[in-house]
């Protein structure tokens, strides 16, 4: 599925958002230098590849950000990239990091993996340095156990034709990411584990401080942006203080690690803490009463790590690999957000009007998505509050259930912790803009609507594979691409266009605009579904010691 093709090609936006020779630096600096196909970096020297066009753009592939984390650095925080003497190929993407093959509507295709994979990828068509246009760094989604920023769908030649420097980035997924253990813990000198994945983003971000300008980029105008748990990044990135300073806005597209996440010890919020859940995978390893534990899970090879993993479903829920820890999360990212500790600077999220569609078969399987599932699924899900949601998401037959279960996991897992987000940024100077996207495309019959991930294609310039590309799709992805870089520019998304005036969102008028068929502002989006989940996730960090 994630294989794209890109659409027709389209005028470039630069002068349309920006303005004719915005970048253009003045006529009494030195000669300017140009942007070739080699650049020098901090480690050595790259050499990347021209793509014909007009304009031309560069692009530079699998370049290493940090040092590869294996042996002794498996389960550590990512160590700076080696130097290197001579000018180093960078034409070909990294592999991606260890993960399972992704099969069905979001399938992955089967490209090489490997531990040393912490490398990222350069578009640019600044013909200068000195250029200093804006830089978006793409966060990949995929649950935090799948995905690769070289995926088709994130080609960032159209972007980087309309006026920004783009960065796609790899880092650590799964247990290889986001594993805790007291024994890791306990060699840390900050006394935390699990985060890599996170920490390999703000090493990927400091790579793009240092370095980016040599691409024409302006380091001082960074703007992240992601998808599903790249967008879940995101919101972390803006929560955490380790990410202070590195960028300068934040898109999030469906996503936010907002609702209360694993203890790194003591007492678990759903279950277990990180830590224990840590321990118990040492055991599923063979490990577990080894001498040197941590010793002994780094000499376990790969795919035997991947496979244990992958055993257990307890390993693979989010919240038990992103846990607060006093380091990276001093506190739960919604505590955070609310006192005002966030990075303060302009955010622009939202959702798809169907999120849920094709995603719920990955959740819930066909005996839980059936009507005489669908109970025992809500209980398991939501205890004491089962019967709230019961009555919000109604169901009288199997077919409703399913449709109450996609309906359900679209406002648990994005509708509501978007609306934290949007809410939390009352508490600093900078402006939110929220968004609903609600385009359907053309895509085995339209029957997903607007479907997770629907809007990607739309932000790049690609096109999803298999869909129908209509002069509508075109005209919503050239809005939708004009607008992301306007807000990466300037902190606001308004401007010349087919959008009407973007209200910033606040908890007086819940704003947010409608993207898809219609450009229109309208205002609070499911409130009585948000305000159930909203009540049942305070109560549960209330019942927690």
């Amino acid at each position: 599925m994630f294989r794209a093709r890109r659409p027709p090609a389209t005028k470039a936006l630069l002068p349309f958002v920006l303005g004719a020779g915005l970048f253009v630096s003045c006529a009494t600096e030195p000669e300017p230098v140009p942007v070739t196909t080699k650049v020098p970096i901090a480690s050595g020297e790259i050499q990347g590849e021209k793509l014909d066009g007009e304009p031309a753009v560069h692009v530079y592939r699998g370049i290493p950000y940090a040092a590869p984390p294996v042996g002794d650095l498996r389960w550590r925080p990512p160590r700076p990239a080696e130097s290197w003497d001579g000018v180093r190929p960078a034409t070909e993407f990294g592999p991606m990091c260890p993960q399972a093959k992704f099969e069905g509507f979001y399938g992955i295709p089967d490209l090489p993996k490997s531990e040393d994979c912490l490398t990222l990828n350069v578009w640019t068509a600044a013909a200068t340095v000195e250029e200093r246009r804006p830089v978006m760094v793409w966060i990949h989604g995929g649950g935090f156990t799948v995905g690769s920023g070289r995926l088709e769908l994130y080609d960032g030649v159209t972007l980087a034709r309309d006026g920004a420097v783009v960065v796609t980035v790899n880092y650590r997924l799964n247990v290889f990411g986001f594993l805790a253990h007291p024994a890791l813990s306990a060699e840390s000198e900050h006394d935390s584990s699990s985060h890599y994945g996170i920490l390999d983003q703000i090493a990927a971000l400091e790579w793009v401080r240092d370095n980016i300008a040599s691409f024409g980029g302006d380091p001082e105008r960074v703007t992240i942006f992601g998808e599903s748990a790249g967008s879940m990044s995101v919101s972390l990135l803006t929560v955490t203080p380790l990410a202070r300073g590195l960028f300068h806005r934040a898109i999030g597209q469906s996503g936010a690690a907002l609702m209360p996440v694993e203890r790194l010890r003591g007492d678990g919020v759903r279950g277990l803490s990180s830590e224990a859940i840590g321990e118990h995978f040492a055991e599923a390893l063979g490990v577990g009463d080894a001498e040197d534990v941590v010793a002994a899970m780094r000499a376990k090879p790969a795919g035997e790590v991947l496979d244990v993993f992958l055993s257990n479903p307890m390993y693979s829920a989010f919240w038990s690999f992103a846990p607060v820890d006093g380091w990276v999360l001093p506190a739960q990212p919604r505590e955070i957000l609310e006192r005002g500790e966030q990075a303060d600077v302009p955010v622009l999220i939202g959702t798809n009007a169907d999120e849920g569609s094709a995603l719920v078969d990955y959740f819930f399987p066909a005996s839980r998505s059936s009507l005489a599932g669908y109970g025992e699924a809500l209980s398991n899900l939501y205890g004491d509050s089962a019967d709230v949601f019961r009555e919000l998401y109604p169901a009288a037959d199997d077919d409703a259930a399913r449709e109450a279960l996609a309906e359900l996991l679209a406002d648990d897992f994005f509708t509501f912790p978007t609306w934290v987000w949007g809410h939390g940024m009352a508490s600093v100077a900078s402006p939110v803009f929220v968004y609903r996207f609600t385009r359907a495309p053309v895509l085995e019959d339209g029957k997903y609507g607007a479907f997770h991930a629907a809007e990607i294609p739309y932000v790049f310039g690609t096109v999803w594979p298999g869909a129908e590309w209509t002069e509508d799709d075109e005209r919503l992805a050239t809005a939708m691409r004009a607008t992301w870089l306007r807000f990466a520019l300037t902190g606001d998304p308004n401007g010349d266009g087919p959008l009407p005036e973007w209200p910033a969102y606040t908890s007086d008028n819940e704003a947010y605009m409608e993207l898809g068929d219609l450009f229109e502002v309208k205002s609070h989006l499911r409130m009585e579904q948000v305000k159930a989940f909203d009540r049942h996730y305070r109560r549960m960090l209330e019942e927690v010691p």
